[in-house]
């Protein structure tokens, strides 16, 4: 008899657990982030007169901000004109 009731236990919990792990959604693939776009360096080497050292200090600014694009530009820019 304790068999009996075992089996049908251990059935009905089965049964049971089986829809609920149906029903979870799949999981989302996981994806690396992608790796940061290499800088125009046409765009900055094209400051001439500017002093390496002063360049990099900005460009190590501006990552630090994560400025892109226009913004990046107009940064550097203002960051490597001398100061009056």
């Amino acid at each position: 008899m304790k068999h009996a009731l075992l089996a049908g236990a251990t059935a009905l919990l089965a049964s049971l657990s089986l829809p609920a792990a149906a029903k979870d959604p799949p999981r989302p693939a996981v994806t690396k982030p992608s790796p940061e776009p290499a800088r125009p360096a046409a765009a900055e080497e094209a400051m001439p007169g500017v002093d390496p050292a002063v360049l990099a200090q900005c460009r190590t600014e501006a990552d630090g901000k994560r400025l892109r694009g226009e913004d990046r530009a107009t940064f550097l820019k203002s960051c490597t004109e001398p100061e009056d």
